[in-house]
């Protein structure tokens, strides 16, 4: 006996929406990855070894 759903399930198999989908999430990713590194180039580096 297989198993179904209740609802259809649509899966996009097109590749200008995988590519899409990439570009998003690579782009995400680097947002989130240089905004503490930048924050971090501004700090200097004998005031944050002080503060620990």
């Amino acid at each position: 006996m297989g198993t179904s759903f209740p609802f259809s399930i649509c899966v996009p198999n097109d590749p200008v929406t995988f590519g899409g989908v990439l570009v998003v999430l690579a782009l995400v990713a680097m947002f989130t990855s240089c905004v503490p590194a930048r924050k971090a180039t501004r700090i200097e580096p004998m005031v944050a070894l002080r503060s620990e």
